[in-house]
């Protein structure tokens, strides 16, 4: 196969750009849980409860972002070969048919399962702006979970 001058001129003017990097959006508010709180999780049966505070826009044409729901998972802080936790997928709030649901807080309860130790709550924000879907880390507060039971994850 013979490449063209126009051709190898294209490929490096491609190569040579930089790629265009999309600031997130205006960030929602962890309201709770907070950074350094403490859950039991005795037998595998704690839970830890969450809300959020979602980003709202009075424009139809989302130009200045909107939430439209947040995934919440647990993060071990000491790997250890533990895994990550996904508490919830695009988890959105009520849709209320007098309100709609940006007037409501994102809100939620969660097992814990058999987590224990340190983790931290990573909520990733999902946006439609400007016309475009993106998602992004707008929350990680470090907590513990104690009193764990006889088979938290990740030991033996």
């Amino acid at each position: 196969m013979k490449l063209t001058l126009a051709t190898l001129a294209l490929a490096s003017i491609v190569a040579a750009a930089p790629l265009e990097k999309r600031a997130p959006g205006p960030s929602g508010t962890l309201v709770y849980p907070n950074d350094g709180s403490t859950y039991e999780n005795p037998q595998g049966k704690g839970y830890i409860q969450l809300k959020y505070l979602q980003v709202t826009s009075d424009k139809v044409d989302y130009i200045s972002g909107q939430t439209l729901g947040i995934d919440v998972t647990l993060e071990p802080m000491n790997n250890n070969f533990r895994p990550a936790i996904k508490l919830a997928s695009r988890l959105s709030a009520i849709n209320d048919q007098n309100q709609g649901p940006y007037n409501h807080p994102i809100e939620g309860a969660f097992s814990l399962h058999d987590a224990c130790e340190d983790y931290r709550i990573v909520i990733t924000e999902w946006q439609i702006i400007r016309d475009e879907l993106i998602s992004f880390r707008s929350a990680a507060p470090a907590i513990t979970i104690k009193n764990c039971g006889a088979s938290p994850v990740g030991r033996t």
